[in-house]
């Protein structure tokens, strides 16, 4: 295995533990909101910021996520000269 692929698969490692992190902290928010229901189940303004904050903690997640996952394509390589634009005969004579 040459040095490029032994860096891919170290790289791809590290991806992984990330993600497996993300998914055990968000299963420990889940169950921290299922705890906090029952206690602030009557207080509608804590509830909102509880929500509030959680949804704060989950959005950062999901763009460290997607981030992660993001899967990055060669651009293509254009060659060559481009063409002239192509357009209809009957709009070049403005007839429409």
């Amino acid at each position: 295995m040459d040095a490029w692929s032994k860096q891919q698969m170290k790289q791809n490692e590290i991806k992984l533990d990330i993600l497996q992190s993300l998914a055990r902290s968000q299963k420990a928010l889940a169950r921290i909101m299922e705890s906090l229901s029952d206690v602030v189940g009557s207080s509608d303004k804590i509830s909102e910021e509880l929500l509030g904050n959680m949804a704060v903690i989950s959005g950062y997640q999901k763009m460290l996520a997607d981030r992660i996952a993001e899967i990055h394509l060669p651009k293509k390589k254009k060659c060559g000269n481009p063409a002239n634009p192509w357009m209809h005969p009957r709009l070049k004579q403005g007839k429409h």
